[in-house]
């Protein structure tokens, strides 16, 4: 015989079977808040390795361009200047005024070129380098630029227009470069030429000499 179940008996199956998944639920919930009291070490490496994840996506988001640089040596055959190029990495969202400092390091790191000689004298260190708004840049040097200069009219030209080249050739935002030494105006490098007004590109120091 055939026992059939009317519809209060099916409600009441539905019953017990929500009540059955409310009770894992509330089961599982007490088992995951038990852990969390119990073993805090484990909530704490959970988060550094959620924590190194998101790092490492994030430094993967930031996308850089192998930027093609042209920097200003001196001649070692006579006094002049001859283009290096070099590539560097830079992240597409760099301010310009980090771009030029970090140009200027390559400059102060020196040619990798034998027939180039450096045009920063050694231990010299950039400070800074800010841009103002009408387009003039000051590149601050640490006073090693002065104390450390061979000194001569021709060196002193070939250090600042080195300087000056390379960081105009490289960003057009900047029209004109100003020498600051330990974050102050001074009169010259080394006696020679003065330095208290900001340099423009001048190509003259590397055209060939005239035969």
């Amino acid at each position: 015989m055939i026992r059939r179940l009317g519809a209060a008996g099916n409600h009441g199956l539905i019953k017990q079977f929500l009540l059955i998944i409310l009770s894992l639920i509330i089961a599982g919930f007490g088992f995951w808040l038990w852990t969390e009291v119990k073993t805090p070490g484990q909530k704490i490496k959970r988060n550094q390795l959620l924590s190194r994840i998101l790092q490492e996506t994030a430094g993967k988001d930031k996308e850089k361009d192998l930027t093609v640089l042209q920097l200003y040596f001196a001649k070692r055959t006579h006094f002049a200047l001859a283009i290096e190029t070099r590539e560097v990495e830079l992240e597409r969202s760099t301010p310009v005024q980090q771009k030029v400092n970090r140009t200027l390091c390559e400059l102060i790191k020196g040619p990798m070129h034998d027939d180039l000689a450096p045009t920063i004298p050694v231990g010299t260190k950039l400070r800074s380098f800010f841009l103002d708004k009408n387009g003039i840049g000051y590149a601050d040097f640490s006073k090693e630029m002065i104390k450390n200069h061979p000194g001569g009219t021709w060196a002193e030209l070939i250090s600042i227009y080195s300087i000056v080249n390379t960081v105009t050739n490289n960003f057009p935002q900047v029209n004109q470069v100003k020498l600051l030494i330990d974050g102050l105006e001074v009169e010259t490098l080394r006696g020679h030429l003065d330095i208290r007004r900001g340099f423009s590109f001048n190509d003259t120091l590397t055209r060939p000499p005239q035969q």
